[in-house]
């Protein structure tokens, strides 16, 4: 796919949207939400944690729907279409690096065979496996060189601009319009969020906790000291109100349903993989009806109940993730192409910044 499909006309659209329903909450609200690390015992009930530390340590989570809300008013575009190969090669080449790793082991195994038998004094068999080794390299150099053209030649470089400064009325998205604005200049999502000049979202987290708070989507329930070092609010999620259980059955229907998603939904959901342990399954997850004194509860793990679904849901999200045609087709492909490239941008300042922490 070289060109960008077409943008369907209002009246298809509205078709296509017809059986979605208004989110009950606004993007930076539900992401935050989902982000949120609980602890919930045997019988269901919540046990107050320190829900919030990612969220306040790792601001990446949180200005990632930032970007994209702002995306969703209008105001904020990528500068050049950007294919979906683009961010389906992203995704292949995560999935293929730990593939990556085992052309190093036959050269590995080939230079430690060669010093041992020159050790042994076997010159003639070292040499052959030096030369073995030493060929190897320049044929692997080489493919990989092949490779990188091809795909070089597929990707292309975009930016992340502001196209409409006309405030939104909310103000964690005008805090993060106006330090956009004052650069006078569009980036890569991630220089916006790593490096230079990279936005802050200083204090702004405490205005989305508050409207959850004020909204009652959570409980605060106090103070507590994490590691001895931060003390961080603890909470609890409070599953129990109607707005949640409608909440649930969305995401339910929009994870495991072939249902057509709305550009909010869309984005909500490429949040949710934002998330490390959407693909990862923690080792005290626990679907209902299983016997276990406490589980852990945080991102879709909160609206499935069994392994199958698990499965189902992943396997969309992963489509998402590389780029969907229908999806593209049905919200447009400029917003589509935005959405995706801000969650991979996320996504590489997050490991960026860890690499850093542990360099």
């Amino acid at each position: 796919m070289s060109t960008p499909p077409e943008r369907p006309g209002d009246a298809q659209a509205q078709r296509l949207f017809s059986r979605s329903t208004h989110l009950s909450l606004g993007l930076v609200e539900a992401a935050t939400l989902f982000s949120y690390l609980t602890m919930r015992d045997a019988g269901d009930r919540d046990v107050p944690a320190a829900a919030a530390i990612r969220v306040k340590r790792a601001t990446d989570y949180y200005l990632g729907p930032v970007l994209m809300e702002l995306a969703l008013h209008g105001r904020l575009h990528m500068d050049r279409p950007t294919p979906l190969e683009n961010h389906a090669y992203r995704q292949r080449q995560q999935q293929r690096s730990g593939k990556l790793l085992w052309l190093v082991v036959p050269p590995l195994v080939l230079f430690i065979a060669g010093i041992i038998a020159f050790q042994n004094a076997q010159q003639q068999l070292a040499l052959l496996l030096f030369l073995g080794f030493g060929a190897y390299i320049i044929v692997l150099l080489l493919l990989l060189l092949v490779i990188g053209s091809f795909s070089k030649d597929k990707r292309v470089q975009a930016n992340l601009a502001v196209v409409n400064p006309t405030p939104t009325g909310n103000g964690v998205l005008d805090a993060i319009l106006r330090q956009m604005l004052s650069t006078g200049e569009s980036r890569q999502v991630y220089r916006w969020l790593y490096g230079r000049g990279a936005l802050k979202a200083d204090g702004l987290y405490k205005i989305t906790e508050g409207r959850l708070v004020e909204q009652g989507w959570i409980t605060l329930t106090g103070k507590q000291r994490v590691l001895g070092l931060i003390e961080v609010e603890t909470l609890v999620i409070n599953r129990q109100t109607e707005q949640w259980q409608a909440l649930s059955e969305q995401l339910r229907s929009a994870l495991l349903l072939e249902d057509t998603l709305s550009p909010h939904m869309v984005a909500l959901l490429l949040c949710l993989t934002l998330l490390t342990e959407t693909f990862v399954t923690p080792r005290n997850l626990r679907f209902p009806g299983q016997p276990a004194k406490r589980k852990m509860v945080s991102s879709l793990y909160q609206f499935l109940s069994s392994p199958e679904e698990l499965t189902i849901a992943r396997q969309r999200l992963q489509a998402l993730m590389q780029g969907d045609q229908a999806i593209a087709a049905a919200i447009g492909f400029p917003l589509y192409d935005t959405l995706l490239s801000i969650r991979n941008g996320v996504e590489r300042s997050v490991e960026a910044k860890r690499q850093t922490s542990t360099g």
